[in-house]
């Protein structure tokens, strides 16, 4: 978790509070530096007033007033060396249609927090070989509305 003894950083962005907390509370306890925003303005806001890396970021798909793509394509243009995990409690066919990507790094909710902590380090490790940019986190398989 810590790099040269630097803490990682994680964002997670979700709507649910009880969700940030639980995250916040795992993540932080495996030794993760930990940021939660409840929105999508607040995640970009953090991402934009934020000057050191974000390794990860923990988006959930489906916000009100918000989806995770949009969130995640503009964070990216701010923090390009952070590595995108989506979650969601929705199942596939439900999240499939509001979606023109499939995703590198998924979480299902609820998880058990060797899940979260498993998930977040693979992306890590992954990071870590592939270099600053994280292209490939998010793969468009169709045209955003498309079929």
């Amino acid at each position: 978790m810590q790099s040269g003894g630097k803490a990682r950083t994680i964002l997670v962005v979700d709507d649910e509070q009880l969700v940030l907390n639980r995250c916040l509370r795992i993540l932080a306890h495996a030794g993760y530096k930990v940021l939660t925003a409840i929105n999508g303005e607040g995640a970009l806001d953090i991402a934009r007033a934020y000057k050191h890396s974000i390794e990860v970021a923990l988006i959930d798909v489906m916000m009100p007033g918000s989806n995770g793509l949009a969130i995640a394509d503009r964070l990216v243009k701010i923090h390009p060396e952070t590595s995108l995990v989506f979650m969601s409690c929705y199942q596939d066919y439900q999240i499939a249609k509001f979606r023109p990507f499939s995703f590198k790094w998924f979480l299902r909710k609820p998880f058990k927090p060797a899940d979260l902590i498993g998930i977040i380090q693979q992306s890590l490790d992954e990071a870590r070989k592939r270099g600053p940019h994280r292209e490939g986190n998010v793969t468009y398989i169709r045209e955003a509305g498309g079929e």
